[in-house]
């Protein structure tokens, strides 16, 4: 298999829906198959920002994360205008940008159980982010990163 075959074998799995763990309950997220982006290696992600991912997938993550397409918009620091009117692929920052809110947000699901609770955590203010709501820390990656160790450290049990 050559290095073009292996990447684009390796993004058609990106776009598979996640597999489930022996002995973890799978928690129910509403995703097109086709438009699923599951965290993957370093290389191929870069790959996907590079190339763009579809227009659907903005649509499919803001409707995950129960917000406006156009409060998604300006909630990651992207034109909300410029958004609505995406038809083929993203820019590779918007790409980006969707990627860093649908990873946290499937991290949150993982964390709390239910996407219910992962978007009311989302979106009310928390303790360890000195009370901002973790879904306004989203436009920036090391805003981002806060709310990755404040997930895992709830994870973990050792929150404050």
């Amino acid at each position: 298999m050559t290095k073009a075959q292996l990447l684009e074998a390796t993004k058609a799995q990106l776009l598979e829906a996640p597999r489930s763990y022996p002995g973890i309950k799978q928690a129910k997220i509403a995703t097109a198959r086709a438009h699923a982006v599951v965290t993957s290696s370093a290389m191929v992600q870069i790959s996907l920002i590079r190339e763009g991912a579809p227009a659907e997938t903005f649509a499919q993550t803001a409707k995950n994360i129960g917000l406006a397409q156009a409060e998604l918009a300006k909630k990651l620091g992207l034109s909300p205008r410029t958004m609505a009117s995406r038809r083929t692929r993203l820019t590779s920052e918007e790409t980006e940008k969707t990627l860093r809110a649908k990873y946290l947000f499937e991290q949150a699901v993982g964390v709390f159980g239910s996407e219910e609770e992962a978007r009311r955590w989302l979106t009310n203010p928390a303790y360890g982010l000195e009370d901002q709501r973790p879904i306004d820390l989203l436009d920036t990656e090391p805003g981002a990163m806060q709310v990755r160790d404040y997930l895992g450290a709830i994870e973990c049990g050792n929150y404050w």
